[in-house]
């Protein structure tokens, strides 16, 4: 028996001659429109030369030849700049405002250091050294200067313009005071600001070069040793140019400028590269372009992706640009480019590529990913093509070995759920996408068809298999049979896309005679003959059926929640025992004796299925090939296993094609673990990403190599030999707590609107056979006659049946789980805590304990000798009066092995159980549990302390704190309010201020948040009508209102804070004779006479002008001349 991965790691030894390098993977694709999205290091000359580029909210780290190290997640939104300094450290800005600072150099993951935090997105990043200085800008035109200590708080802030910046470079030569320090800034208008640095890192406008008509996306400065200068480009000699003050610059209007940036002349204007093809589509896109100068010469790019070098050639110095090309090339806009080692260029573009360019021709590529990676799957015929259902609108086809990937677009246009390849016909790959469309995509010709038939919902699974209605043709006998979030399962013949498919729920329910509506189908699988139909439900059923006709033959239910993935193993060599003895904790074992069974060949092969489920479990079945080939209505179910240790939902799972033996699964707590199946436990761990894992499979050409992918935008292909870890972590990173809520999600939606009666009773049934649940037949067909065999198009509904069933009510979380978690354990382990709770309760020393129930605690005597005890082991009795101590190796209640049998045991076990129950619950973050437990324990105290210790308090545990004191509840109400402001709900806070008494403070809590309203209401409802806090209330919100110009209202406000004289004077900026008018008639009621002759005036004016012809602009100018001699002319008007 295989117990390690020795024997997979000799034999990928002699099959794998690469060793232990790196192996190729897609990457997460670079943002788009950034000018500073990647950068290198290796400008500084560092020991591990390193590449870095932004990738969604995280940075990804990069070896020189594009093989990926490891992700920096931090950032709160999109990494929009990366700039490496001189120190070995890593910058980086994001679209919220932040900029971080990394030591790559000290730790392979470190954490973040916050350098600036603003509410404008950062732009651009550049960096000078010796002295050191690092720049910023952002979209409203800020720069932000740090010198050499890099201390969030201490940088210098500067706004020339009020624009955004596009790009910044500083120029990198020069020393100390040998040479002056420029920042070159191109902003979005085509401005380039050109400003000199001082040695103590002031910022000083030198010109403003005014060229370009549009923004500037990147600047060049001269390099420190520039193998070309291109002294030519100066029109006329002179004898103090100095090539290190040329600057280039590329923008929107399609030129490339040369600049004298000391002198602010414009030495020479190029069109940028030419665009070999795809110029229809520049007006379709927007434009950008980028260029960089390197060691070896200036590189730019053509708004469609072409990269040219600037070359000077002939006699007459003709400056002109060169095109690289290669295997590889950009087919789309680049947006950032790099100098990277070996005088190489590094580039990335809207084809989510990163190409390095070497003498002219492209060296390395690598492939980055737009959306989730959402399904896998390996062409069981060319094993070197590997499909990727990707949610950027596409389906990746790779060679992880040559790095090419094709991409498909044809009749997508929405995200792609998953894959499968054709069983033996090459090239055939059938795909699903999220609006529920099925098709199916031929790579030797190219092309791409849809079917007419769309689920309601997503496609989760695919797979071919027999079309169970007889055609004529052969080629018409393989379909693609797709599984959608409704709950349906539809079968597309690929020859006949554009008629209807085959509604298998109604086929089945005809063939079968349903008596009860069947749960929702979620999974599907056929099995490689194509003689067994796998089924997974909603209710964890799965259904297996016999083609050609789909007559159902076992049902199992080893799930308790939603089938994600099946998967069937067909083995052909060594036969998987599960009878072997089973040490690990980590699994359960079921294994059915079967009689009468004969002895079988070496050479039969062994069917296996696999399962995984919403449950956390992965459960493997073998069947009895044999009997189901013979047409036994019963197949014989061997043997079952449950494979524990994931701490989320299962979502994929794999067979390894090269030893039975093992399986890998994937799992949303962010691990993908291989499973020993004959032995039912882990055998490696693979912890690389950082988000939750959506698809998983095993290499066909390799013995330990295995391909993942996740929602990071990623597929990483690893080593299962090269894996630290055996099992999954004990909790959930991705999820802590994996909270019911999160976990039931987004997979209720697929279960469909209709609600299904449950398959079997409500005692659990693991093994249903339809010769014993007489439920699921009927001798009637006329349960079935609604439902068509065949589906509409899309136009028209999915047919659907309803009932009345009610589902039965989820039950709650266990709040005892480390109790709970021993009814799983294995049977020795059980046997010994038998054993225990005998000795504590029976033969322990009870003195300071309570008897037993209806128990006389007087010492136990036995009539009769006894030889054994309950393990079978010799014993003496030296008389009749036996003082049975607890052995030796008994341990104490606080043992960590004991804990859990606190619920059986002696009150001092029940104590340490509950207080390990009370601790394992506070570590996940399930406060309101901890709170129940320390409710029952009648510790109220300490409950609340750790909760306020934590910052954890909730209304429940203020309902709480009330039993524990008014100290106690003082201290929690203060954290409560705390926590709330922190959140920033500011409402709840004073309302809950309100109930310390403190409503001064609550009311200027309000109004600090600008919050006048409800601080008005607040303050009339709870101080004295003639306080003055409520007139200085409405005093301020009144100014603020006439400051925003909302007259009415201000108006109201003056009324309510007792000044009409300030209400008058606000409603005359109403200049219309009717708002005239009423300002008279309020200025009577508030008898304010003095203002009276100065508003009659202005109605009479107002009067005489409506009669006149002059224009409306010119009245209102004139009306408005008398009120504002009125305002200005009272003292104290507004």
């Amino acid at each position: 028996m295989l117990g390690s991965t020795s024997r997979l790691q000799s034999d990928n030894n002699e099959t794998e001659s690469s060793g232990t390098g790196p192996l190729p993977s897609l990457l997460s694709a670079p943002n788009w429109y950034q000018s500073h999205v990647i950068d290198s290091n290796v400008r500084f000359g560092p020991t591990t030369p390193l590449l870095a580029y932004g990738a969604r909210s995280m940075v990804q780290l990069l070896s020189p030849d594009l093989h990926p190290l490891y992700l920096l997640p931090g950032h709160p939104k999109r990494v929009s700049a990366v700039r490496w300094i001189a120190t070995g450290h890593l910058v980086s800005g994001c679209d919220g405002g932040e900029v971080n600072l990394w030591a790559v150099s000290q730790t392979p993951r470190p954490a973040p250091k916050t350098l600036l935090q603003t509410p404008v997105p950062i732009t651009a990043l550049a960096f000078r050294g010796n002295p050191d200085y690092l720049f910023s800008g952002d979209e409203k035109g800020f720069i932000c200067v740090w010198g050499s200590q890099l201390e969030a708080n201490k940088e210098r802030r500067y706004q020339p313009f009020s624009e955004r910046i596009h790009t910044m470079e500083a120029s990198n030569h020069g020393e100390g005071s040998e040479l002056s320090v420029y920042l070159g800034v191109g902003y979005k208008t085509g401005t380039l600001g050109v400003f000199n640095v001082s040695q103590h890192g002031v910022l000083t406008l030198m010109h403003t070069l005014k060229g370009h008509n549009s923004d500037v996306f990147r600047v060049a400065w001269c390099p420190r040793d520039p193998t070309v200068t291109y002294t030519c480009l100066h029109p006329i000699p002179c004898p103090t140019f100095n090539p290190h003050n040329l600057l280039f610059s590329i923008s929107r209007d399609k030129t490339v400028k040369c600049w004298d940036a000391v002198r602010n002349t414009l030495l020479k204007s190029l069109s940028s590269p030419r665009s070999l093809s795809r110029e229809s589509h520049l007006n379709k896109e927007q434009p950008w372009s980028s260029l960089v100068w390197a060691k070896s010469g200036l590189l730019a790019c053509s708004p469609t992706g072409d990269i040219g070098a600037l070359v000077v050639a002939g006699e007459l110095e003709e400056v002109r640009w060169e095109g690289w090309g290669g295997s590889h090339s950009h087919d789309k806009k680049v947006f950032g480019m790099c100098e990277g080692e070996c005088n190489s260029v590094i580039s990335v573009g809207m084809d989510r590529s990163i190409i390095v360019w070497r003498n002219g021709s492209s060296q390395h590529v690598a492939h980055g990913l737009g959306g989730f990676a959402y399904g896998l799957d390996i062409s069981p015929l060319c094993p070197t093509r590997v499909a990727v259902a990707v949610g950027d609108n596409m389906v990746r086809v790779w060679d992880p070995g040559c790095q090419k990937v094709q991409h498909v677009w044809q009749s997508v246009r929405t995200k792609v759920m998953t894959v499968s390849w054709h069983p033996y016909k090459e090239g055939v790959l059938a795909f699903g996408t999220e609006e529920g469309k099925v098709g199916v995509y031929d790579a030797t010709t190219g092309t791409s068809h849809a079917s007419a038939t769309f689920h309601e919902k997503a496609v989760y699974a695919l797979s071919w298999g027999f079309v169970p209605t007889k055609y004529p043709e052969d080629d018409l006998k393989t379909g693609v049979y797709s599984c959608g979030g409704e709950g349906s399962i539809l079968c597309h013949r690929p020859k006949e896309l554009n008629k209807a498919a085959l509604n298998v729920n109604a086929y089945l329910a005809a063939e079968n005679q349903y008596r009860s509506v069947p749960p929702g189908r979620t999974a599907v699988d056929w099995e490689f003959s194509a003689k067994l139909l796998a089924v997974g439900c909603s209710t964890g059923l799965i259904e297996i059926f016999r083609a050609p006709n789909l007559q159902q033959i076992r049902v199992l239910q080893y799930h308790t929640r939603i089938i994600n993935k099946l998967r069937w193993g067909r083995n052909e060599g060594r036969r998987v025992s599960f009878a072997e003895k089973q040490d690990s904790p980590q699994a359960e074992e079921h294994v059915e004796l079967v009689s009468e069974r004969q002895e079988e060949s070496p050479t039969t092969p062994q069917l296996l299925l696999a399962s995984g489920s919403d449950d956390n479990r992965v459960c493997v079945y073998e069947l009895d090939l044999k009997s189901t080939d013979e047409g036994s209505q019963n197949p014989i179910l061997m043997a079952h296993r449950s494979l524990l240790g994931h701490t989320a939902r299962i979502t994929d799972i794999d067979w390894n094609p090269h030893d039975f033996r093992f399986l890998v699964s994937a799992s949303y707590d962010a691990t993908a673990q291989v499973w020993n199946v004959e032995r039912g436990e882990g055998v490696a761990n693979y912890r690389g990403h950082l988000g939750r894992l959506f698809s998983v499979r095993w290499s066909h050409t390799a013995l330990d190599h295995v391909f993942t992918g996740s929602d990071e935008f990623l597929v990483h292909q690893w080593r299962m030999s090269e894996t630290s870890h055996k099992l999954p972590p004990e909790t959930n990173q991705i999820f802590p707590g994996n909270k019911e809520s999160e976990r039931k999600g987004s997979r209720r939606k697929k279960r469909g609107g209709s609600k299904k009666v449950a398959l079997i009773s409500e005692s659990k049934v693991d093994v249903v056979d339809n010769t014993v649940d007489e439920s699921w037949r009927s001798s009637a067909k006329t349960a079935n006659t609604t439902e068509s065999s065949v589906l509409p198009t899309k136009q028209q509904h999915t047919v659907t049946v309803s009932d009345t069933a009610k589902r039965k009510p989820a039950r709650g979380k266990s709040l005892l789980p480390i109790s709970s978690r021993q009814d799983h354990a294995p049977k020795e382990q059980q046997g010994d805590h038998i054993l225990r709770i005998a000795r504590d309760l029976y033969c322990g020393s009870r003195d300071h304990e309570t008897p037993p129930r209806g128990r006389d605690p007087t010492p136990l005597t036995c009539p009769v000798s006894v030889s054994k005890d309950i393990t079978g082991n010799d014993i003496t009795f030296s008389s009749t009066s036996i003082d049975l101590t607890p052995s030796e190796n008994t341990s104490s209640p606080s043992s960590t092995d004991d804990i859990s049998i606190g619920l059986y045991s002696t009150p001092d076990r029940l104590s340490s159980l509950v207080a390990a129950e009370r601790d394992h619950h506070t570590t996940h973050r399930h406060h309101h549990q901890a709170l129940l437990l320390g409710i029952w324990n009648s510790d109220i105290a300490t409950t609340v302390n750790t909760a306020i210790i934590s910052r954890t308090v909730t209304e429940s545990v203020l309902a709480v704190a009330v039993y524990g004191g008014l100290e106690l509840y003082n201290r929690a109400l203060e954290c409560y309010i705390s926590q709330l402001k922190s959140n920033k709900d500011y409402l709840t806070a004073a309302s809950y201020m309100l109930l310390r008494g403190d409503v001064y403070e609550a009311i200027d809590l309000l109004l600090a948040e600008g919050l006048h309203r409800e601080a008005v209401t607040m303050a009339r409802l709870r101080l004295n009508p003639d306080d003055e806090k409520i007139r200085q209330i409405f005093g301020g919100w009144a100014m603020r209102l006439e400051t925003d110009m909302q007259v009415d209202a201000a108006a109201k406000c003056y009324l309510a804070a007792q000044n009409p004289e300030a209400a008058v004077l606000v409603l005359l900026k109403r200049r219309a004779l009717a708002s005239l008018r009423r300002t008279r008639t309020v200025a009577m009621v508030t008898k304010q006479v003095h203002l009276l002759p100065g508003i009659d005036r202005a109605i009479e004016e107002s009067q005489r002008l409506e009669e006149s012809s002059m224009g409306e602009e010119v009245k209102v100018e004139t009306v408005g001349t008398i009120t504002n001699e009125l305002i200005n002319g009272i003292p104290g008007g507004c």
